[in-house]
């Protein structure tokens, strides 16, 4: 087969013999053992893994919930923050109104004079 695709000018043999290569180095699949992959499963081996699978779930549902905590903190303090930000904007144009006012007093006021 390799010598009828050999003939085509489009194909490169180094590439597909290399493919493996670049396979076996590939670091998500140097993590599994394939020998393992390969082997029957026990009730062992079963029991084993569901162990190491509810002890990562209960990890993750651990963080899930710290998260869950932590983000209604935030959320508190951004909605406080908020409010705060709200209100001083308005106390300030209030400030700047009877700045305005008062201003306007005195000008009048000397104007008079």
């Amino acid at each position: 087969m390799l010598s009828t695709i050999g003939n085509n000018s489009n194909f490169d043999e180094n590439l597909i013999l290399s493919l493996p290569a670049a396979l076996a180095n590939n670091s998500r699949l140097g993590e599994h053992n394939i020998n393992e992959n390969l082997n029957p499963i026990t009730s062992q081996n079963y029991a084993e893994k569901y162990k190491d699978l509810e002890s990562v779930l209960a990890d993750e549902k651990k963080t899930n919930e710290e998260l869950q905590k932590y983000y209604k903190v935030l959320k508190t303090d951004h909605t406080r923050i908020k409010n705060e930000t709200f209100e001083l904007k308005s106390q300030m144009q209030n400030l700047v109104e009877e700045n305005k006012v008062m201003q306007d007093k005195y000008k009048s006021m000397f104007d008079l004079f």
